[in-house]
């Protein structure tokens, strides 16, 4: 990935953003169902759009101004709902994250018009630029599960791109580990150990003697060590 100055991509961000954006502005959006989209969708599958996770501009960003118009689900574990609460920018993966500034359909096999809201630095709201998509509620048959399908448009521009709901994950129950009895008896050994190392080794001092050595005519003092 070919890494330009900041000042040649800031420039290039807002022309792509006022420019080439004006095209996804106020254009109404017939949604197009040739076959039931809760079938031949696509999946997209990025735990990166997550709304808890903070884009990292170490890392390049998700971009969708490739995205193929048309029917998409989100599959990964992080959600599989566009968020209908303004993101804050640099999350989901992207500097400026979309999100959806309508409700979802609320009966199976409903299809519903909504708006996307580019959240570029909180302008305007969360909405800096809007985008026509739509939404439609599907059931898995095998499993009773309702799951929600959208037609996306892309933004044509970087880095921007679809927020995939975040997902709460159940804590896991902290376990409560009972002392074990072996352990009180490996200190009780390695206690009696310590004790009769140091009964061994216990220095008993003699009380101090002297000594004439009449040989060299040399007095000396000397204690005795048992």
């Amino acid at each position: 990935m070919v890494r330009r100055p900041a000042l040649i991509r800031a420039a290039l961000f807002f022309f792509l953003a006022f420019g080439a954006f004006q095209r996804c502005v106020g254009q109404a959006l017939t949604c197009p169902e040739p076959t039931d989209p809760c079938v031949t969708h696509k999946s997209i599958k990025e735990p990166f759009r997550s709304s808890a996770h903070n884009y990292s501009h170490t890392q390049p960003a998700i971009c969708d101004n490739r995205l193929t118009e048309g029917w998409y689900r989100f599959t990964s574990g992080v959600g599989g709902k566009i968020p209908t609460t303004k993101p804050e920018p640099n999350t989901c993966g992207t500097v400026a994250p979309i999100w959806m500034n309508s409700p979802h359909p609320h009966q199976v096999g409903q299809t519903v018009d909504a708006t996307a809201c580019i959240n570029l630095n909180n302008i305007r709201w969360g909405c800096f630029r809007t985008i026509d998509i739509c939404a439609k509620k599907c059931e898995d048959m095998a499993t009773m599960a309702n799951y929600f399908v959208y037609y996306l448009r892309p933004p044509f521009g970087c880095d921007m791109a679809y927020c995939a709901e975040l997902h709460k994950i159940a804590t896991i129950p902290s376990l409560k580990i009972s002392p074990s009895p072996i352990l009180p008896l490996k200190i009780t050994i390695l206690l009696l150990k310590v004790m009769a190392y140091l009964a061994l080794m216990e220095v008993r001092v003699v009380p101090e003697v002297r000594h004439n050595h009449a040989q060299d005519g040399i007095h000396s003092y000397c204690t005795y060590i048992d």
